[in-house]
């Protein structure tokens, strides 16, 4: 006959907690990968140059181009790292908290106290393309 062995609430609390804790780990190990992929190394991107007025958002970046001037920010919110993707009233919303910037990457309103990174750019007239240097 098989005899069934009584756990203590305490120690059936210990066994989930520690069960509990491993995808919890996991998903702050790759938010943290996540994050570091973003770091450039030297790295260029390539866009066409006759993207049209306005703002574009791109993967790791946001487009700004007005009277055929370029400004090039990260996509990533200061604030924790959220992906900025809308724009309204004239400022680039993260979607996490709230933290607005504006076209210069400047921060209007927090949480976010950081301005975005601003990438360097140039132009290849040649072969009509904006080259961003992510480095």
């Amino acid at each position: 006959m098989h005899t069934v062995r009584k756990i203590s609430r305490k120690r059936f609390f210990i066994i989930l907690g520690s069960i509990l804790i491993f995808p919890f780990f996991y998903i702050w190990i790759a938010s943290i990968q996540r994050h570091n992929k973003i770091q450039p190394g030297n790295k260029k991107l390539i866009y066409p140059l006759d993207l049209s007025a306005g703002v574009h958002f791109e993967d790791q970046i946001i487009i700004i181009k007005e009277a055929g001037k370029f400004t090039v920010l990260s996509s990533r919110c200061t604030h924790l790292g959220c992906k900025i993707n809308k724009f309204e009233n004239n400022q680039l919303i993260c979607p996490c908290h709230g933290s607005a910037f504006d076209m210069e990457g400047s921060s209007v309103k927090g949480p976010a106290v950081k301005s975005l990174q601003k990438y360097s750019h140039s132009i290849d007239s040649k072969n009509k393309k904006l080259i961003v240097h992510l480095s």
